[in-house]
C-alpha cells in the first residue's frame, strides 16, 4: 500500500491543500519545508483520516478555513481507495472502494490496515522524533510482540511476567535453603513434630528428663536473679557516685581555693567558720575607729586654730586694759572667762561642734565685755563685775566638766589608736592597717567564709548521699579512683537489661517445660501430636503438587522462549542489524535481545562487545531505534501489508557520516516500501537526493 494523493480540507494551518498522483511517487518522497510550513501538521492529518480526531479537536480546527477533516487516496496493488473524514468528534470515515461502493470504519480496520492500530501506526509507520526516542513504546505488546516474538502473537513481557509469576509462586512455596516457604516451614514443622512424637513414645522417661530439666532452670533462675540484686545494688550505688561526681569536684575546689588563702585546715570544722566570723568583725570594728579617728583628726585642728585666735584676741584685750591706767579693769577677768569658757569650749568642740561653739563664743564676749567697761563708771563696773563673777562661777563648773570630758575624749583616742594597733597585729601581723588594707583584707575574709560555708554545705549533702563521714571518705576514695562515670553506670546497665533478658528466657522455658509436665501427666499430648502430623502432611501434599506444577510451567516457559528466541528473533532484529551498521558508519554491526531479557536491546560491535541501549549516546539511540522501526515497518510489509514509512525530521541528531549513512538506508528501504522524509534542513534535502536521485520532492511554502 502506497499514499497516492490526499486533499486537505481544513486542518490547522493547512486549507484546500492537494497532494496527487504526480506529486508522490513510489520510492522516497522528501517534504521539504520552514518551521510552521504545516509539515507536523500534514503528518498529524494523516493519522486523523486513518484513525480518528482527537476528542475535542484539540489542536486541529481549522485555522485558514474550511471543513475540518478531507481523504487520503490508498493504493493497494493495482485498486485505488478514497478514505474520507469529516465530522465532529471522532468524526465519520467513508470508504470509496475501486468500484464506487462505499462502506466505512470496519473495512478500513480490518482490509485496508490490515489490523494495525493507531500505536503501531504512529509509533512504526509515522513518527516524530519524539516518538523515535521513547523506547518504551516500543515495549507495548502491539509492537513488542512483533520485536521480539516476530509476528508470531508471542509477547515477552507477557511471557516475562508470566515466568516471574511462576518463580514468584515455586519460590513462596519452596527454597532449597530456605526458612520461610510454604513446603519448608511444612518440613521444618514435620520434622519437630516428629521427634516430639518419638519423645511422646517413650514418656515415662522424658518425663523424668523434664523433671531434671526443670530442676536445673530453676537454680539458673534463682542464680540469676542473685546476679541480678548484686547488679542492681552495684548500679544504684554508681548511680550515686555519677550524681555525687559534680559535688565532689565542687569541694575539691573550694578546698583549693582554702589552700591559697594558708587556711591549712581545710576539713570541715565550725571552730574555722566561727574564727572567719570573729576576724571579720574585728576587721569592721577597725575599720569604724579608724573612720572615728580620721573625721576626728581634722576637726582636732580646727579646735586649735580656733584657740590660737582666742588666745590673740586675749593679748590684745590685755594691752588695751594696760594702756587704760588705773581705771583700767583688770585683764585677768577676761582672760578668765576665756579660760572658763573658751579652752573648755574648743575641747567640746572636738566632740560637738555646736556646744563647743557656744561656750567658746561665750567666753569671748565675756572677755570682750570685762575690758571695755568703762573706769568711769566704777559702779557700775563693781556691779557688773559681780554680776559676772556670779555668771563666772557656774562656768567654772562648766570647764571642769568639760576638762573631764576632754581627757575622757583623749583616752578613748587612745584606746582607739591600741585597737587599730591591736586589730593590726591581730590580722595582719603589723603596728599599722591602712584603709585599701581593711578593704581588701575584708573582701578575702568574706570570700573565704563564704567558700568555707559552700565546703560544709557541699560536705553535709555528700555525708547525705554517702550515709555517714566513713562511708563518705570511701566515696571520696573510688570517686578519685574515676568510678561512678557515665560509661561505667551505661556498662552495668547493659549488663542488667541483658540478666533480665536471660531471667525471662529462664522463666518462659521453665513454664514450657511445665507446661509439658502437665501435657505428659494427663496423657492427651501425644494423640495430638499423631493427628496435627496428619493434617502437616496434607499440607504438604498440596503444597507438594502446586510447587511441582509451577516449576514444570516455568521449565516448558523457558523451552518455549529459548527456541522461540533461536528461531524467530532475528526476524526483525537481524533485519534491523542490516540498516545499524550503514547508520553507525560500521561502529555497531548487529542488534540483539539478550537470552532471559528480550525487551533489553543491545548493540554489538565488531568485536563482540554489546553495549546497552540505555548506555548509548543520544544519537547512537536515535539510530538504534530508527534501524528497528524501519525492520518493524519492513517485517509488518510483509506479514500484514507495506504501509507508508512517514518520519518527521528523525534524523536530526545525526552527525555529518551517520546522516549520510541513514539517507542510504532509507533509499535502500524506499525501493521496497514507500517513505515520506519530512525536514526543514537543506543539507538534509541535498543527501536525501544524492543518495536518491529520483526521489520526489514535494516544498511546503
Amino acid at each position: 500500500m502506497r499514499l497516492a494523493g490526499l486533499y486537505v480540507d481544513g486542518w490547522g494551518i493547512l486549507h484546500d491543500f492537494t497532494l496527487g498522483k504526480n506529486d508522490l511517487g513510489r520510492g522516497l518522497n522528501i517534504v521539504f519545508g520552514p518551521n510552521e510550513a504545516g509539515k507536523s501538521t500534514l503528518l498529524s492529518f494523516i493519522r486523523a483520516i486513518l484513525f480518528g480526531f482527537k476528542a475535542g479537536g484539540a489542536g486541529y480546527e481549522p485555522l485558514q478555513g474550511g471543513r475540518r477533516g478531507g481523504h487520503l487516496l490508498l493504493e493497494d496493488g493495482q485498486e485505488l481507495y478514497r478514505v474520507e473524514r469529516y465530522g465532529r468528534g471522532k468524526g465519520k470515515v467513508t470508504v470509496e472502494l475501486p468500484g464506487g461502493d462505499k462502506t466505512g470504519e470496519d473495512y478500513l480496520r480490518t482490509r485496508l490496515l490490515r489490523g494495525i492500530g493507531p500505536v503501531l501506526f504512529n509509533n512504526v509507520f509515522a513518527l516524530g522524533m519524539d516518538e523515535l526516542r521513547r523506547l518504551d513504546e516500543l515495549q507495548r505488546d502491539e509492537i513488542s510482540a512483533y520485536i521480539y516474538g516476530a509476528g508470531t502473537g508471542a509477547s515477552p513481557r507477557r511471557l516475562a511476567a508470566a515466568v516471574a509469576e511462576l518463580d514468584k509462586t515455586a519460590d513462596n512455596l519452596f527454597r532449597p535453603r530456605g526458612r520461610t516457604p510454604e513446603i519448608n516451614e511444612l518440613l521444618h514443622e514435620l520434622d519437630s513434630l516428629d521427634r516430639k512424637i518419638k519423645g511422646l513414645e517413650q514418656q515415662p522417661k522424658w518425663y523424668f528428663e523434664l523433671r531434671e530439666k526443670l530442676a536445673a532452670l530453676e537454680q539458673q533462675r534463682d542464680t540469676l536473679k542473685q546476679e541480678l540484686t548484686a547488679g542492681r545494688r552495684q548500679a544504684q550505688h554508681l548511680g550515686i557516685l555519677n550524681k555525687a561526681r559534680g559535688l565532689w569536684v565542687e569541694l575539691l575546689e573550694c578546698r583549693a581555693v582554702l589552700r591559697e588563702h594558708n587556711d591549712v585546715n581545710v576539713n570541715t570544722n565550725a571552730n574555722v567558720t566561727v574564727d572567719l566570723g570573729q576576724k571579720i568583725e574585728i576587721l569592721e570594728q577597725a575599720a569604724r575607729d579608724l573612720d572615728r579617728l580620721e573625721s576626728a583628726s581634722p576637726l582636732l585642728d580646727e579646735r586649735r586654730q580656733q584657740l590660737e585666735q582666742l588666745k590673740g584676741r586675749l593679748h590684745r584685750l590685755e594691752q588695751a586694759l594696760s594702756q587704760a591706767g588705773s581705771g583700767r579693769v583688770s585683764p585677768w577677768p577676761a582672760l578668765a572667762a576665756v579660760l572658763v569658757l573658751g579652752i573648755p569650749g574648743a575641747a567640746l568642740m572636738f566632740r560637738d561642734t555646736v556646744p563647743g561653739l557656744l561656750l567658746a563664743g561665750a567666753g569671748l564676749f565675756l572677755a570682750v565685755l570685762l575690758w571695755t567697761v568703762p573706769s568711769a563708771r566704777a559702779g557700775e563696773k563693781r556691779r557688773r563685775e559681780k554680776e559676772l563673777r556670779a555668771e563666772l562661777a557656774p562656768l567654772t563648773e562648766e570647764r571642769t566638766a568639760v576638762e573631764a570630758q576632754l581627757n575622757r575624749l583623749a583616752r578613748e583616742r587612745v584606746a582607739l589608736e591600741t585597737g587599730l594597733r591591736q586589730a593590726a597585729l591581730t590580722l595582719t601581723g603589723q603596728e599599722s592597717l591602712a584603709r585599701e588594707d581593711i578593704t581588701a583584707l575584708r573582701r578575702q575574709l568574706l570570700g573565704q567564709r563564704d567558700t568555707r560555708r559552700r565546703l560544709e554545705e557541699l560536705h553535709r549533702q555528700l555525708t547525705g548521699m554517702a550515709g555517714s563521714p566513713a562511708e563518705l571518705t570511701q566515696m571520696e576514695r573510688e570517686l578519685a579512683a574515676g568510678k561512678g562515670s557515665a560509661g561505667e553506670l551505661e556498662k552495668i546497665q547493659a549488663v542488667l537489661a541483658d540478666l533480665e533478658e536471660q531471667l525471662n528466657r529462664l522463666v518462659e522455658q521453665a513454664a514450657g517445660v511445665k507446661n509439658e509436665m502437665e501435657a505428659l501427666e494427663t496423657g492427651e499430648e501425644l494423640a495430638l501430636a499423631l493427628q496435627q502430623r496428619e493434617m502437616l502432611r496434607a499440607k504438604l501434599s498440596s503444597a507438594a503438587r502446586q510447587w511441582h506444577t509451577a516449576v514444570l510451567a516455568r521449565t516448558l516457559l523457558d523451552l518455549a522462549r529459548e527456541k522461540h528466541e533461536q528461531e524467530r528473533q532475528p526476524a526483525v532484529l537481524a533485519q534491523a542489524s542490516e540498516y545499524i551498521g550503514p547508520m553507525t558508519g560500521g561502529r555497531y554491526t548487529r542488534v540483539v535481545a539478550p537470552v532471559g531479557a528480550a525487551q533489553m536491546l543491545e548493540v554489538e560491535e565488531p568485536g563482540g562487545r554489546r553495549v546497552p541501549a540505555r548506555a548509548l549516546s543520544r544519537g547512537a539511540a536515535a539510530q538504534l531505534y530508527l534501524a528497528v522501526r524501519l525492520a518493524l515497518a519492513r517485517h509488518l510489509g510483509t506479514v500484514l501489508t507495506p504501509m507508508p514509512i512517514i518520519l518527521d525530521d528523525v534524523t536530526v541528531d545525526f552527525d555529518a557520516s551517520r546522516l549520510l549513512g541513514a539517507l542510504q538506508v532509507l533509499a535502500r528501504v524506499a525501493q521496497e516500501q514507500q517513505v515520506l522524509l519530512f525536514t526543514c534542513h537543506q543539507h538534509i534535502l541535498t543527501g536525501a537526493r544524492e543518495q536518491a536521485p529520483g526521489a520526489a520532492q514535494i516544498k511546503l511554502l
